[in-house]
């Protein structure tokens, strides 16, 4: 009896010459080719930021991808380099990078990388403290602008930063001269023109994506996208702020809107505490907060045009700094 094999889809299968008991046919049909592609070791990927791969010719797995503003990027890790060891764990594939991972994750204990470079091996540890609250942790490292401008972007393609980096200041500029004046908050349609300039530039943004450039053009992008949150934050609490009025004042006709507009009351529960969360700046714009009582809670009081000025005022001040470190880095080249 004479068996051909053949290699399709991942899978041996076996063709015959002569007929085979279904049940031997039905195992071989179905045994896995051992040289299918294996895939990237992902584990964790949002906390620690990096997605590995095995090396064909030693031990170790190597930095595929690197996100902008994971641990691992404030740590210095570069694409490239090679994660011999995880908490004295030698890492031959990714079974093994999964296993020293969640073991860290599910005992809160600290995550040490062996790693060799190309300026050779240094050690690299991620603190227990990197497993509690993994998404209040992702949010503040969003609003951090400053961690994506001080994370080391290889020389090799600082040059790369430009025109795309050009392209998004200016785009992020004329959203910028967009932002209404105190007292045109409370103009008729003042809103609806908002949403409308942060609709057009969030298009622009997705459209200049196309045009990026491997980490240079990730790293101006997640630039971009911490200055837009502060934008939208901005139109989430606008509208937030007109629903409240309308509650509270049913009422209430437009030109009267800024006798009111000083103070609004929230509760714990309030998507204000969230925002104040979120961007800490916004703190100031808390006139007094929410206080128990014996039956029930006492609302606190809170501005929510100072809470505008304070995005806006954070947003520019961020694009200032976006477009001074794109000039020192295209001047580095």
């Amino acid at each position: 009896m004479l068996l051909v094999f053949i290699r399709q889809a991942g899978y041996s299968i076996a063709v015959l010459r002569w007929s085979l008991p279904l049940f031997v046919l039905g195992l071989l049909v179905t045994t896995p080719w051992s040289g299918a592609a294996q895939s990237l070791c992902e584990e964790e990927r949002e906390i620690i930021g990096l997605s590995l791969e095995p090396l064909s010719d030693q031990e170790g797995l190597s930095v595929a991808t690197r996100e902008p503003l994971g641990f691992a990027a404030r740590s210095g890790i570069q694409v490239g380099d090679v994660i011999e060891q995880a908490n004295n764990q030698l890492l031959r594939n990714c079974r093994d990078y999964r296993k020293a991972v969640q073991e860290a994750k599910k005992d809160k204990k600290a995550l040490l990388f062996l790693i060799n470079t190309k300026k050779g091996k240094r050690a690299v540890a991620f603190e227990r403290a990197v497993w509690e609250e993994p998404e209040k942790k992702a949010t503040e490292a969003v609003v951090s602008l400053k961690t994506l401008l001080e994370t080391p972007l290889p020389p090799s393609v600082q040059g790369q930063v430009r025109p795309l980096g050009d392209e998004t200041v200016e785009v992020l500029r004329e959203l910028e001269s967009a932002v209404p004046s105190p007292s045109a908050l409370y103009m008729p349609g003042s809103l609806s023109q908002y949403e409308q300039k942060l609709r057009q530039t969030q298009e622009q943004i997705a459209a200049l994506r196309h045009s990026a450039q491997g980490e240079a053009g990730q790293r101006v992008l997640a630039g971009v996208q911490v200055i837009l949150e502060h934008y939208q934050a901005a139109q989430e609490i606008w509208q937030y702020k007109v629903k409240r009025l309308a509650q509270i004042k049913p009422d209430l006709r437009q030109g009267e809107q800024a006798i009111y507009s000083a103070s609004l009351p929230y509760f714990f529960d309030s998507p204000v505490l969230v925002w104040i969360d979120r961007y800490p700046v916004l703190k100031t714009s808390i006139m007094s907060p929410p206080r128990e009582k014996r039956f029930g809670e006492a609302p606190g009081e809170w501005n929510p045009d100072e809470a505008l000025r304070l995005l806006w005022r954070e947003a520019k001040e961020e694009t200032d700094q976006l477009s001074g470190w794109l000039q020192k880095t295209a001047r580095s080249e």
